[in-house]
């Protein structure tokens, strides 16, 4: 998938503002950005900033949406969360691990394809 940071621009590798970053899904709080530096790091989703506080940060604005794969990979974090979720509240989750297991393919695909996408900006 493709967004584009609108905010404040920080740190020398960071993120800049108005610029398009290509990213794929982190877990269900985050996006793993290529960032300025060409890192893949995490930033929320909700509100992309330096951990250090440095700034407020800004917004992600989606340019391109995300793929089936990162699709399936995003159902699968949150069929993952809600298995913990589960486990605090002392029910089942069987359901969170069967959704987990089914989507296992496209999330190793979607981590290959990643781990080329890295290579190449290299």
């Amino acid at each position: 998938m493709k967004l584009r940071y609108i905010g404040e621009s920080f740190g020398p590798f960071g993120l800049t503002n108005g610029r398009v970053y290509i990213a794929t899904i982190g877990d269900s709080d985050y996006y793993r950005v290529f960032d300025d530096e060409g890192e893949d790091y995490l930033y929320f989703r909700d509100n992309p900033r330096p951990c250090d506080g440095s700034s407020p940060g800004g917004r992600w604005e989606i340019v391109e949406g995300m793929t089936e794969r990162e699709k399936a990979l995003d159902k699968a974090f949150k069929g993952a969360e809600g298995a913990w979720y589960n486990e605090l509240t002392g029910e089942s989750a069987a359901i969170a691990a069967e959704y987990a297991e089914r989507y296992k393919d496209e999330i190793e695909e979607t981590w290959r394809a990643l781990s080329e996408t890295e290579e190449g900006l290299k």
